[in-house]
């Protein structure tokens, strides 16, 4: 037994998950509805029905009215005389799939009326046409609205977090289809009522689906009408495809950590042949690992993967576990996404860690006992013309460093630049505060560009709801790049590694724009004054964010170059006072009077004097 996942986007805020389970066997009082108006039958659940979370019954069903308006009413056979109804009251358990409705989880219905989806099929010779499902949902009913259940395991897919969601059953078209003989539809099937014992349905023909939004609700006379956007008709194959695709996690021979890879026909290589052939038939694919780890039966942390290329080399996985002591395990969610339509099959499987293997990937590893291990002695070495001086000379002007300072502060010495203040952005028309700091919306942040290197570090982040999240960017098979375009030239800067500062999952990026850029940068302002922050994946570059950028040469700062006079000249009688000291120092006539004060620019005139240790001591 199996169940097969199909993912559609059927609009940018719905999602249809179109579930096909071979052990899913249902139950409950249904009805055949003949439509005279539009000269179809349909199955719908009866309106007295068993099960109080049956949804796909009547009347939450629309028939129509006009096609040129995409006008609709409800369809109650107890108020239309053309809908002809015939009820099958306790019927024997059919295969039924299961038709889930997600949307994101901030969803509210604030610009429509609601939703509605129509799936039918064809019959034996794919010439008639069979209604599943016209269910509509109104969004104005807090009966209807009480129907989404709010998920405990939000879905992410496209970019987007997938919360709420309403489940629907509609009877198994591939089951279905197959209750025939050599003469036609097996009597007492759903196959046989309806369509009315005549050939049945088609073996061969898709599900169909057209999902649209209710964009209005009217009440004439009465009678309640709805106006729908227009149809977005996708389908999906009634037998579940690629059954022989799957998903494998085995423990590594030479390691602790696990092995990920998908397999068609139990064979690594036979995956990698049919990703071949999925491209070479113009049905590009890629693949999305979801890992979850489960302890004591409680999910934790998830991990996502894509994987765009060299499908035949596993994904190696190390887990950690927080807690358990007993039992763990890790569940592996396979996704077949198509680049072009992102039509979606998931293969699920779980591997169980138990006994002892669960120490192997504990929190803390196990620390080495290297008491008796050989200290080796490291050497830095560094080119002779930056060489150090004195240790001595070295020792004193720190010391003297530390007493101007005060004994109360402490001498950081950094060995490396110190990257530029994070700047944080979000994926929005318009800015957001969270914990106290600004992000800048879409158009909102100003870069300034000097004409050195320039190190930019950007914070990205994204709205659900009222909630700012950081913006999760594929860890492989991606591009992201700080791009300056104009209509004649263009530059790419590509995420600054070495930074060691860049986190995709966290959404925090670091970018370096080299001093030697600045004279494209200069004429790409020149025309076009934009930034652009953009993904690339399979060919395709969007952008995520946009802003506007400017140089400092146009930009100046004001700043006050007044110096008080009192400053300088103190400033000035030191050097003098050190200036005549070192030259009586050097040329052996030292004063017996010591040098009265030191600072930190004393120090360093001392340490270039490369003064000896004897000349030293003359220096309090």
């Amino acid at each position: 037994m199996a169940s097969t996942s199909t993912y559609i986007r059927v609009h940018p805020q719905a999602l249809v998950e179109y579930i096909q389970d071979d052990s899913f066997y249902y139950a409950d009082n249904y009805s055949i509805v003949n439509d005279t108006l539009n000269s179809i039958t349909s199955f719908e659940f009866s309106k007295i029905v068993n099960d109080p979370f049956n949804y796909n019954k009547i009347p939450n069903q629309l028939y129509l009215i006009d096609p040129i308006i995409n006008k609709f009413g409800i369809a109650d056979p107890d108020i239309n005389s053309f809908l002809q109804e015939v009820k099958y009251p306790n019927p024997a358990p059919s295969r039924f799939d299961k038709v889930k409705i997600w949307f994101p989880i901030y969803w509210t219905f604030a610009d429509f009326a609601g939703m509605y989806l129509k799936i039918y099929t064809y019959n034996y010779t794919n010439t008639i046409k069979y209604g599943l499902s016209n269910f509509y949902l109104d969004s104005s009913n807090p009966i209807d609205i009480n129907k989404l259940t709010l998920e405990n395991d939000p879905l992410r897919l496209y970019d987007t977090l997938w919360g709420k969601s309403i489940t629907l059953y509609v009877p198994s078209v591939n089951a279905e289809s197959q209750n025939r003989t050599t003469s036609g539809p097996i009597l007492g099937t759903i196959n046989y009522n309806l369509t009315s014992g005549n050939q049945g349905l088609s073996t061969t023909s898709p599900i169909y689906i057209d999902f649209r939004y209710l964009t209005s609700k009217q009440v004439i006379l009465g009678t309640t009408v709805f106006f729908t956007t227009p149809p977005l008709l996708t389908s999906t194959p009634q037998a579940p495809q690629y059954s022989n695709l799957a998903v494998s996690i085995t423990e590594a021979t030479d390691g602790d950590y696990f092995l990920i890879n998908g397999i068609y026909n139990n064979s690594i290589s036979e995956f990698n042949a049919f990703m071949n052939t999925l491209a070479s038939i113009g049905q590009q694919s890629y693949i999305l690992f979801t890992i979850t780890n489960f302890e004591e039966g409680l999910p934790q942390d998830t991990t996502n993967i894509y994987v765009y290329q060299n499908f035949s080399t596993p994904y190696q996985y190390r887990p950690i576990f927080k807690f358990t002591n007993t039992t763990a395990s890790i569940q592996v969610q396979m996704s077949l996404i198509n680049s072009a339509s992102g039509a979606t099959v998931n293969q699920v499987t779980e591997i169980t860690v138990s006994g002892t293997d669960i120490g192997k990937y504990g929190k803390y590893a196990t620390p080495i006992n290297i008491s008796s291990a050989l200290a080796a002695t490291i050497y830095n070495v560094k080119p002779s013309n930056n060489m150090l001086p004195a240790q001595t000379a070295i020792n004193y002007a720190l010391s003297q460093q530390a007493n101007a300072m005060g004994a109360n502060n402490n001498i950081k010495y950094v060995s490396y630049p110190v990257l530029t203040n994070i700047t944080n952005i979000v994926a929005d028309l318009v800015d957001a505060i969270s914990n106290g700091e600004t992000y800048y919306g879409l158009g909102g942040l100003e870069l300034v560009i000097n004409p050195f290197d320039n190190v930019i570090k950007m914070r990205v982040a994204e709205r659900s709801g009222n909630v700012l999240n950081p913006m999760s960017f594929p860890t492989s098979g991606s591009t992201i790049q700080l791009v300056f375009k104009s209509s004649t030239t263009a530059l790419r800067v590509d995420l600054y590694m070495e930074s060691n500062q860049v986190d995709l999952v966290n959404g925090v990026l670091v970018f370096k724009i080299l001093a030697t850029d600045y004279p494209t940068l200069k004429t790409i302002f020149a025309t076009n004054s934009n930034f652009y922050l953009t993904i690339t994946t399979n060919s395709t570059e969007t952008v995520v964010y946009d802003g506007v950028f400017s140089l400092l040469e146009d930009v100046p700062r004001n700043v006050n170059v007044a110096v008080p006079t009192t400053i300088a000249t103190n400033i000035t009688e030191e050097t003098a006072q050190l200036t005549f000291s070192l030259s009586s120092l050097t040329t052996g006539t030292a004063s017996t009077k010591p040098i009265i004060s030191t600072t930190g620019q004393t120090a360093q005139q001392i340490i270039d004097a490369q003064l000896t240790a004897s000349q030293l001591k003359q220096i309090k």
